[in-house]
C-alpha cells in the first residue's frame, strides 16, 4: 500500500490540485494532512473543500486552530493577523465549525500525525534542532509519526544509545528498531529554497519513504494573493521558496 502525506497548504489551491493529481497517479490508496489547510493564501474555502471531496484525513493546524477561534491570532505579527483575519472571513460557519473541530494528533491503522510535535500542545514547538527533537522524542509513543508545521521535509531519528539526530528527508527506507518524526514539508508554501510543492509517499509494509516536488502554476496562486489585497511578501516568497 502507498499512502499519501502532505501538509501546510495554507489556501493554496495551484499547489494543492497539483499535489493530489501527483499522489493519485502514484497509486496512493489514502491520503492524510498534517493541518494548516488555510492561513497565507486566497483560497482557504477552495482548499478544504477539495480536501475534503478526495477523503483526506486531516488533523488540526495552528492557523486552523486560530482561524476557527478567533482572538488566538493576536500575539502575532501584523501582516500574520491580517491573513488570519481575512481567511475566517471567507469560511462558511459549517467549515469553520469542521476546522476547529479537526483532531490533534491522528491515530489511524497506519499513520500517526500531528501538525508540530507530540509535546504537550497547543504550543505549536517547532522540531528544527537538538533541543526539538530530543524533547518530542521524551513524547513521542508510536515508532514512526509524521508532522509539518515547519515546512521544511525533514527526518528527525533516535536509535537506542545513539544521540538523536535530525537530516534532510529525501528516499530512503527507514531502518528498524529507531523512532522516526517525519516532516512531509510543505504544499502551499515551502521554506527549504525550492518553491515546488512538497509532499511524502510512504509504504509501511516496507518502510519506505520518499520525498516528492511537484511543479505548480505558481504565478496563479501569487496573483489570486494580490487581488484579495493580502500582504504581498506571501505572494513573493512562494517563487523563492522561503
Amino acid at each position: 500500500m502507498k499512502i499519501g502525506l502532505l501538509s501546510d497548504i495554507h489556501g493554496n489551491l495551484p499547489a494543492l490540485k497539483a499535489v493530489l493529481k501527483k499522489l493519485r497517479q502514484e497509486g496512493c490508496e489514502k491520503l492524510f494532512c498534517g493541518g494548516d489547510i488555510v492561513g497565507y493564501g486566497a483560497f482557504p474555502e477552495e482548499c478544504v473543500n477539495l480536501l475534503r471531496e478526495n477523503d483526506v484525513t486531516s488533523v488540526r493546524g495552528n492557523h486552523d486552530h486560530m482561524v476557527a477561534h478567533p482572538g488566538r491570532e493576536m500575539s502575532l505579527r501584523s501582516e500574520v493577523q491580517k491573513a488570519i483575519t481575512w481567511s475566517r472571513e471567507q469560511l462558511s460557519d459549517e467549515t469553520l465549525h469542521w476546522l476547529g473541530n479537526l483532531p490533534l494528533e491522528l491515530e489511524a491503522e497506519l499513520v500517526n500525525m500531528v501538525h508540530a510535535s507530540h509535546l504537550i500542545r497547543p504550543e505549536w514547538h517547532y522540531v528544527v534542532d537538538g533541543k526539538g527533537v530530543c524533547s518530542n522524542f521524551l513524547f513521542q509513543t508510536h515508532a514512526i509519526s509524521f508532522n509539518g508545521h515547519t515546512h521544511l521535509p525533514l527526518l528527525a531519528q533516535h536509535k537506542r544509545k545513539n544521540r538523536p539526530r535530525l537530516i534532510h528527508l529525501q528516499e530512503l527506507e527507514l531502518p528498524k528498531g529507531g523512532r522516526y518524526l517525519i516532516n512531509v514539508g510543505s504544499v502551499g508554501q515551502p521554506r527549504d529554497h525550492d518553491p515546488r510543492a512538497a509532499c511524502v509517499i510512504y509504504e509501511p509494509e516496507k518502510g519506505y519513504v520518499a520525498l516528492h516536488r511537484v511543479e505548480y502554476d505558481i504565478l496563479q496562486a501569487q496573483e489570486a494573493i494580490r487581488k484579495a489585497r493580502l500582504p504581498r511578501f506571501f505572494a513573493t516568497r512562494l517563487s523563492e521558496g522561503k
